[in-house]
């Protein structure tokens, strides 16, 4: 097995410049956000010259049926400092649209809370990739320097001697300070 020799606090500084915190917020920001907020993870690649968000498929869901529960109109956001990025805008008939896109179905607004239908609608979706991309190519710029974030470049990647790769996945966060 190889050790790593980064504390976790090297880990968490790598994984924050690729990533960020993505919170359910209202579309004018009511009631803004804190620990309790509906709130996933995005991370930032780059493409073919072309910078992508990236969260799940089942992120958006579950901001969806927060909207349709709460009855107010959810934007996907990432907040650095004072500055708020809603992926999202107003499109040609005044409709708010979510700038992510999915290959995967959403519920229907009356099959929310019905066990039956969600387990249908995943089964249905199953053969579907659970990813969701927004395009950031334009805002990259000012999203970077706001946020110090950097992308996992995909166009310099390249493919490892997967002889000598361990067969060892690793999933990473931080624990809350006080668990439940």
């Amino acid at each position: 097995m190889v050790h790593i020799t980064a504390t976790d606090d090297t880990i968490d500084g790598l994984v924050k410049r690729v990533c960020a915190p993505l919170f359910a917020t209202g579309l004018l920001l009511e009631g803004g956000h804190d620990e309790s907020a509906t709130s996933a993870t995005v991370t930032f690649v780059q493409y073919e010259s072309r910078v992508y968000a990236v969260t799940c498929h089942h992120v958006l869901s579950a901001f969806y049926c927060a909207a349709v529960r709460t009855g107010r109109r959810i934007a996907p956001s990432v907040h650095s400092g004072k500055t708020i990025h809603q992926f999202g805008g107003f499109d040609t008939q005044g409709q708010y649209r979510w700038s992510f896109h999915s290959c995967r179905a959403f519920p229907a607004a009356t099959d929310i809370d019905d066990d039956a239908a969600l387990v249908a609608l995943d089964r249905a979706n199953a053969d579907r990739p659970d990813i969701a991309i927004a395009d950031l190519t334009d805002l990259w710029p000012v999203f970077r320097a706001t946020r110090g974030a950097e992308v996992i470049n995909l166009d310099e990647w390249t493919e490892p001697d997967w002889s000598t790769v361990q067969p060892v996945w690793l999933a990473y966060g931080k624990r809350p300070a006080n668990p439940s």
